[in-house]
């Protein structure tokens, strides 16, 4: 059974986009790998942490209805809300958060491309997140990292030991999280993970080590990537 603290913390699961860089009919999180949609994954994934409490998913709004995703998923019992997602991803996170019941205080923000979520680092960042506010999974980056200009020629090298490349899930105080997301939508300002609202805010975000298969899936070559990761499992 879930405890009093675990009760408070729950999962986003932003699957709204098209997928173009993919390519094919459908958004790449309703494709098959090793047999079931990719998005199944880490709905299940979260569905099995026990520090979730709760999830919402947010979809496009014309597979929102469709009876064979909802058929995918009705065997999710943590799952609340199947919710259509808006023009830009910062909206669909938002129209997300207010899925919610009022229980929830920690959301665990996480991309629906990415269908293996490592639990012991979501762990981690959960705590995190009690201790600050906010906590993301990240990685260090191991390689060297050039600047260009516009011309691709090379201006500069970044000091690597400074650097680390977002994953998801992100975990928030919630209010904190709405509140930034409010910040950016009077500055007009456009995000490109959920890290980035907390920084307009000026608030401390904890970074934690996450896995390198974490992968997200974004061309073909990722889901043979992925089926590999899951063969090696089985």
């Amino acid at each position: 059974m879930l405890n009093v603290k675990q009760r408070d913390v729950a999962a986003l699961i932003v699957a709204a986009g098209k997928g173009r860089r993919l390519g094919g009919e459908i958004p790449k999180q309703f494709h098959p790998l090793a047999g079931k949609p990719l998005l199944l994954y880490c709905l299940e994934a979260f569905e099995s942490f026990p520090e979730i409490s709760e999830m919402v998913v947010v979809l496009p709004p014309e597979y929102v209805h469709i009876n064979s995703i909802r058929r995918d998923l009705q065997h999710l019992g943590k799952l609340k809300a199947i919710i259509p997602g808006g023009v830009e991803r910062q909206d669909s996170v938002i129209s997300g958060l207010n899925a919610f019941s009022s229980a929830v205080e920690y959301v665990a923000i996480h991309d629906g491309a990415r269908p293996f979520p490592p639990h012991e680092a979501t762990r981690c960042a959960i705590q995190a997140a009690r201790e600050c506010g906010a906590a993301i999974l990240a990685l260090p980056v191991m390689d060297t990292i050039k600047t260009s200009d516009d011309n691709q020629f090379i201006t500069g090298t970044l000091d690597r030991s400074s650097l680390w490349l977002a994953q998801t899930p992100q975990v928030f105080r919630k209010d904190l999280i709405i509140e930034g997301y409010e910040i950016a939508r009077k500055k007009g300002v456009i995000l490109t993970d959920d890290a980035g609202a907390l920084q307009l805010l000026g608030k401390p975000i904890r970074l934690v080590e996450g896995s390198i298969n974490n992968l997200k899936i974004t061309v073909s070559e990722d889901f043979e990537i992925a089926e590999r990761l899951i063969n090696r499992e089985t």
